[in-house]
């Protein structure tokens, strides 16, 4: 009877203890889910690229008959910077980006007018800029994208004609550019990218003489390819 009653209590007490007991041993940490990549945050880049079509659209106020579509040829090199946000447990990426540099982007065109005379007109963009927004989405360490801003470059023309003698005149164009891209992040910081974009820029009248007025007018269409690197903070 005693050796039962002590068998019994052993039993209660291991099993009164087992829980106290549990508790002392070290907790398991869960395992936490690596965090997906954020575009989130402030970068600078630089960027290259060129033409690859469009127009300068000359023409002449004070010559009859002048008039011509020139295609733009050339390239493009600069600068870049930007900050992104990307919204929390969401792949949507707004962010604000400017860029600008050189520009040799450059054509000319000569054609005989009425009276057996000719006119000559030279157009060139010596530096090109932008101001965006850009709106995009992201599966991880790619980002699809689109952009549209302002647009801002100085173009120069020199122009001769017939009788009324030859000059050269420069302005800052503003405009406006849309287009899109893919940027991937190759590092933690470090993201390459390729992006279109389409840049016009209103008629403006150049080279003014004397009595006689302006010699050329002339717009810009032009259709632009980049490729750029970007480190990110």
């Amino acid at each position: 009877m005693h050796r039962r009653f002590i068998v019994y209590a052993a039993l209660g007490v291991g099993l009164t203890a087992a829980p106290a007991f549990g508790a002392d041993l070290p907790a398991v940490p869960a395992a936490v889910p690596p965090a997906g990549y954020s575009w989130t945050g402030f970068y600078i880049g630089a960027y290259g690229g060129g033409s690859l079509g469009g127009e300068y659209h000359l023409s002449s106020p004070v010559v009859p008959g002048f008039k011509s579509d020139l295609s733009v040829g050339g390239f493009v090199a600069g600068g870049t910077v930007g900050f992104n946000f990307q919204l929390p447990d969401s792949g949507f990426v707004f962010g604000l980006e400017g860029d600008g540099g050189f520009a040799d982007l450059k054509n000319e065109a000569s054609i005989r007018v009425q009276g057996g005379g000719s006119a000559h007109g030279e157009i060139r963009t010596n530096w090109l800029a932008t101001a965006r927004g850009r709106v995009g989405y992201a599966w991880d360490r790619v980002l699809f994208y689109g952009t549209g801003g302002a647009a801002f470059s100085e173009i120069e023309v020199r122009g001769r004609a017939t009788g009324v003698g030859s000059d050269h005149d420069s302005k800052t164009n503003i405009g406006w550019t849309a287009g899109g891209g893919i940027e991937a992040a190759i590092w933690e910081n470090v993201s390459l990218k390729a992006e279109y974009q389409f840049v016009h820029f209103d008629k403006e009248d150049y080279i003014h003489v004397r009595g006689v007025g302006n010699l050329v007018r002339a717009d810009l269409d032009a259709h632009i390819l980049k490729a750029g690197l970007n480190y990110r903070f």
